[in-house]
């Protein structure tokens, strides 16, 4: 009986946290799913009132593909503005403090 013996080795799998500058968060949100970009907005800002401002405008549509989630939609002036709070929101100063507990 033949044993094998595995060698083990630990990999530093941690990236330290940075922020998106402004252009590249503008870029990339309009492609997010309204519904899921709003949660992470109150997450990250703790203003659970975002519900309140954003919650009735919000739609879901079942996707052609019905294995996928429905996606939200939203008005496009709502879209605008919670596009542009949350560039403000991830845009602050401290790229840490969004992850800390609230």
């Amino acid at each position: 009986m033949t044993s094998t013996t595995r060698s083990h080795r630990l990999i530093d799998l941690h990236v330290p946290p940075s922020r998106p500058d402004r252009a590249e968060l503008e870029k990339h949100l309009p492609g997010g799913d309204p519904a899921l970009l709003l949660t992470a907005l109150v997450q990250i800002t703790g203003d659970a009132s975002l519900l309140d401002r954003f919650g009735p405008g919000l739609t879901m549509e079942q996707r052609a593909d019905a294995r996928l989630l429905p996606m939200g939609r939203l008005p496009e002036e709502d879209r605008a503005e919670l596009h542009g709070l949350l560039v403000e929101a991830l845009a602050e100063d401290d790229p840490t403090d969004f992850a800390s507990a609230r």
